[in-house]
């Protein structure tokens, strides 16, 4: 089951994003999830300044929202991870209707 939950990050959030995704080391996405025959993707860095910030970032702002909290009951999670695909890559993930 999949919840939207829209706005989740300011304005300011998205730009800061951007410009650290701008200015970030990309790695194969397989890194996360080497056993799938499926994905292909760039991801950020593990453990780059850029990884840490943006997933401090998106963390923050998703724990914030009641919707989320009273949704998935989070004890802890996985830090967020910034993705990127450049033409022909793919993930095996269904887009979410909107």
């Amino acid at each position: 089951m999949f919840l939207h939950i829209k706005e989740i990050l300011t304005p300011a959030q998205v730009t800061q994003l951007l410009e650290l995704a701008k200015s970030a080391t990309w790695q194969d996405g397989k890194v996360s999830n080497p056993h799938s025959k499926t994905k292909n993707n760039l991801q950020l860095e593990y453990g780059s300044p850029a990884h840490q910030q943006s997933a401090k970032i998106l963390g923050e702002a998703i724990q914030r929202r009641e919707e989320f909290n009273d949704f998935a009951f989070p004890k802890r999670m996985t830090p967020p991870l910034i993705t990127k695909y450049l033409p022909g890559m793919n993930t095996a993930c269904t887009p979410i209707p909107r």
